[in-house]
């Protein structure tokens, strides 16, 4: 059934192969029967070179340590932003390179979030968050997408952008974004609750 909804995406995207399948919902590879049985169909995808790679999305370090090594992805797929440093602060990401693993960056914008000009009602007791990130982008003649971008970019890593736009305008506007600046220091930002940073508690 995989193998032949797979191979119904490729005609439907008119291209030869997946350059990757990715699993979003890890909880499937918590269990050491599903692990095996995801783990083979989709080494038996790559040797038939119906996909090139093996993927994972990940939300949490805590999630994702046990699967690293049993699963043994090609790319991961992890968050990143001014609040959510949780994978450069536990050095994860050092570690996937150094594995030689293909990483991609996501939720840069915290889905949003971060682009606000106030705070949004249903955050309001992370007011102290949000008047420190303010009080920054003032202080330092930021808009809120020029430090997001420059957080991410200034990231000594070797990586991939994952982004999600509303319009071809918001696209035109990462592509030809230059007002990279250096030695700039976010670490203050970094938050591990959750309820800030994981869009699955937002609900």
């Amino acid at each position: 059934i995989v193998k032949k909804d797979i191979i119904s995406s490729i005609k439907y995207l008119k291209t030869k192969k997946l350059y990757c399948l990715m699993v979003h919902n890890t909880n499937v590879l918590k269990n050491k029967k599903k692990l095996n049985i995801v783990c083979e169909i989709f080494e038996r995808l790559k040797k038939e070179k119906i996909i090139l790679n093996k993927g994972i999305s990940v939300y949490d370090v805590k999630d994702f340590k046990h699967l690293y090594k049993s699963f043994d992805p090609d790319i991961i797929q992890i968050p990143l932003n001014i609040f959510d440093q949780r994978f450069i602060r536990n050095k994860w990401i050092q570690r996937f390179l150094k594995d030689k693993k293909e990483v991609h960056l996501r939720s840069i914008f915290l889905q949003g979030l971060l682009l606000e000009n106030k705070v949004p009602k249903k955050f309001s007791k992370f007011k102290f968050e949000f008047k420190t990130w303010f009080s920054w982008l003032k202080k330092n003649k930021f808009s809120n997408f020029d430090a997001c971008l420059n957080f991410v970019l200034n990231q000594k890593i070797n990586f991939k952008l994952v982004v999600g736009v509303d319009n071809f305008k918001h696209f035109k506007q990462i592509i030809n974004f230059n007002g990279l600046k250096k030695n700039l220091d976010f670490e203050n930002f970094a938050s591990n609750k959750k309820k800030l940073i994981d869009p699955r508690t937002w609900n």
